[in-house]
C-alpha cells in the first residue's frame, strides 16, 4: 500500500514537471514571437488588429477583446496621432463582421484617435493584402495579436511589401505568466499555424474551426487576470 502510494505520487510529480516544463517552453516561445522582425523606428504610429472569428453578432467575443486591449496599451506607449486599422470580414456569417466589433470595442473603450476599417478579408493572408496599401507613410507599425499570430502577419505583410519591414515596431502583445498553462494551447496553435505558412509565410486557406474553439475557450477562462493586470499596466502608462 506504501509502496502504491509513493509510486502514484512520483508519477503525480512526473506529470507536473512535464506541465511546468512546458509551459516554461510556451512562455519562451512566445516571448521570443513577440520581439521577433520588430525594432526601433520614428515617425506616426500605426496600430493593425486583425480580427478573429466572431461566431456571436451580438457581442464581442473575448480574444477580440483581448486584441483591442493590447492595441490600446500599444496605443498608449507610441503616443498621440497614432491610428488603428482593423481588418476582418465575416468568416463566421454571423451578419457582422470581425472589424465592426473592434471598432464598436475601440471606441466604448475610449480610443479617440482615427479608426480605419477593412471589412472584406477573411483570412490572414487577405488581412495582409488588404492592410499592405494603407500602410504607406507609416514610421511605426505595430501588430496588436497574439504573438505568434502578429509574427505571421508580419512576414506576410513584409512578403507584400520589403519596405514595411523595417517599420516594424513591437507591440504590447506579451505578458509572461498571463494566460497561466493555458499559454501551451495558445502556443501550440500559434507554431502549427505559422508552421503551415511555410518559411517564407505562403498563405493558408483559412482557419481550423477546433483551434478557433479552443483560442476562444482560453481567453474566455482568462479574462479576468487578464484585463485587471493588462488595465492597471495600460493606466500606469498614462501617467
Amino acid at each position: 500500500m506504501g509502496s502504491c502510494g509513493y509510486r502514484r505520487g512520483m508519477k503525480i510529480r512526473g506529470w507536473l514537471w512535464m506541465l511546468a516544463g512546458a509551459w516554461a517552453l510556451a512562455e519562451a516561445v512566445e516571448a521570443v514571437a513577440a520581439r521577433t522582425m520588430v525594432g526601433q523606428a520614428e515617425g506616426p504610429g500605426v496600430v493593425v488588429i486583425p480580427g478573429f472569428r466572431n461566431e456571436d453578432a451580438g457581442r464581442i467575443n473575448e480574444l477580440n477583446r483581448w486584441r483591442v486591449e493590447a492595441a490600446l496599451s500599444t496605443v498608449a506607449r507610441l503616443g498621440p496621432g497614432t491610428r488603428c486599422i482593423l481588418t476582418g470580414g465575416d468568416p463566421a456569417d454571423s451578419g457582422v463582421t470581425e472589424a465592426t466589433h473592434l471598432a464598436g470595442e475601440l471606441r466604448r473603450r475610449g480610443f479617440q484617435g482615427e479608426i480605419i476599417v477593412e471589412d472584406q478579408s477573411r483570412t490572414t493572408w487577405e488581412n495582409a493584402i488588404a492592410v499592405a496599401p494603407m500602410l504607406a507613410g507609416a514610421g511605426r507599425i505595430a501588430i496588436a495579436s497574439q504573438p505568434l499570430h502578429g509574427l505571421k502577419l508580419r512576414c506576410l505583410l513584409a512578403r507584400l511589401d520589403p519596405l514595411l519591414q523595417p517599420h516594424f515596431v513591437k507591440a504590447e502583445d506579451y505578458r509572461i505568466a498571463e494566460l497561466g498553462p493555458a499559454r501551451i494551447i495558445t502556443t501550440v496553435i500559434g507554431v502549427g499555424d505559422l508552421l503551415r505558412s511555410g518559411p517564407t509565410a505562403v498563405p493558408t486557406s483559412g482557419r481550423r474551426h477546433w483551434a478557433s474553439q479552443a483560442l476562444s475557450m482560453v481567453f474566455t477562462l482568462a479574462k479576468p487576470a487578464t484585463w485587471a493586470r493588462r488595465g492597471r499596466n495600460r493606466r500606469a502608462a498614462a501617467k
